[in-house]
């Protein structure tokens, strides 16, 4: 969702600015997805240092869960949330454009 976010704000400063805001998501995202499957997914774990990690155990997993259920709750009520922040955000962009100098 966040980078959704900055490739529209993006769009609307320059069109290329979005695209090389998307070109890099893409590129990133691949990135991670074919160093992820050559690595650890495809194959034995190779290394002395990750043979002996464990799975989660349940205290990591009530942590994972609370996480991922609050990253679902701001992905579908992302309104509430935007609205929630839309004056503290007008007010820091209003300080960020306004000139310090009284130029």
């Amino acid at each position: 969702m966040g980078e959704f976010l900055v490739i529209i704000a993006s769009f609307q400063a320059d069109i290329w600015y979005a695209y090389l805001a998307g070109t890099t998501l893409v590129l990133g995202a691949s990135y991670t997805l074919v160093a992820r499957q050559a690595r650890d997914l495809l194959g034995q774990l190779r290394t002395r240092t990750s043979r002996h990690l464990k799975d989660l155990n349940a205290r990591e997993f009530i942590v994972l869960g609370v996480l991922a259920v609050a990253v679902l709750l701001l992905g579908f009520g992302r309104r509430h949330c935007s609205t929630a922040m839309h004056g503290t955000v007008e007010h820091l962009v209003e300080q960020i454009t306004t000139s310090k100098l009284g130029i």
